[in-house]
């Protein structure tokens, strides 16, 4: 079995901003997803801004929002 490959940096500045947008609203982030490096590099070059991609998966995969009061 191959090893994943690393992320480049620009995917990695993606993906910390995704995950920041998904914990702050959802309470989930990239790896309770349980995506690897793989699927960030294909989900970063659908070339979506991290806001962006975060409304899409969550309508895609039916998450729910959460506020802090």
């Amino acid at each position: 079995m191959s090893e994943i490959s690393e992320l480049s940096p620009d995917a990695k500045r993606w993906l910390d901003e995704v995950n920041k947008v998904m914990t702050e609203q959802y309470f989930i982030n990239s790896e309770d997803a349980g995506w690897d490096n793989k699927l960030i590099e294909i989900y970063y070059g659908y070339g979506d801004l991290p806001a962006e991609f975060v409304e899409w998966y969550v309508e895609k995969y039916g998450l729910y929002e959460f506020r802090m009061y």
